[in-house]
């Protein structure tokens, strides 16, 4: 086999310079339609999407969850975030906030149609959603379900200002839906965790209730 030499190179190139020509114009272009992307149009989007969502996120604190869902003129709601800004952390957060609008205004299946869609790498939001699916089907009836997404958020977060009252509000509904055993262990993961806590100063009156060691 032949070496390749420079000569063999400088030949091919020179033969073959509008193919390459036109590949390499291909890769920069991608490589430009990249950086624009990341670098310039979804800042651009996220920072648009946090502007557009400011006045619902301040219709949810004031429990306007109508409003914070469907906007008013010129204010966008939640669902015009969610429906128009794929791709962003914004459009994550409003899923996150129409979810808790739906729950709060009695509406559980579209609460749980958005909360589903929610993830977060932040434990403390992924905790809150949880328990707020557990609530949507605690309102159901469905304890099955409620019991199991309590359970996800007591143990979604370790931070100690959420963590023990999730984990004793998963408790309660291991006990109100008879499972004693689970319900213990909720109890005493208090005790052994969060002994500190408000929770933990209590936790003796729960675990007697459930015969809890």
């Amino acid at each position: 086999m032949k070496n390749i030499t420079l000569d063999h190179i400088i030949d091919f190139l020179t033969k073959n310079q509008k193919k390459i020509g036109i590949v390499l114009g291909g890769v920069i272009a991608v490589v430009g339609l990249a950086y624009y992307v990341t670098q310039v149009f979804m800042p651009s989007r996220e920072t648009e999407a946090q502007e557009a969502m400011y006045m619902a996120q301040i219709n949810f604190e004031k429990g306007n969850f109508d409003l914070a869902l469907k906007g008013q003129g010129k204010h966008k709601g939640f669902n015009y975030v969610k429906d128009n800004y794929s791709f962003t952390k914004a459009q994550k957060l409003a899923g996150f906030y129409a979810g808790l609008c739906y729950l709060n205004m009695g509406q559980f299946d579209k609460a749980i149609e958005d909360l589903k869609g929610y993830s977060s790498d932040v434990s403390e939001m992924q905790a809150l959603s949880y328990c707020a699916l557990g609530d949507c089907y605690a309102e159901k009836n469905n304890m099955k379900e409620a019991v199991n997404f309590y359970e996800k958020a007591a143990n979604a977060t370790k931070n100690p200002n959420l963590a023990p009252s999730l984990i004793l509000k998963a408790g309660k509904a291991f006990e109100s839906n008879k499972d004693t055993k689970k319900a213990a262990e909720m109890y005493v993961k208090i005790e052994k965790e969060f002994p500190n806590s408000q929770e933990g100063q209590t936790i003796e009156m729960y675990k007697a209730r459930v015969g809890a060691e």
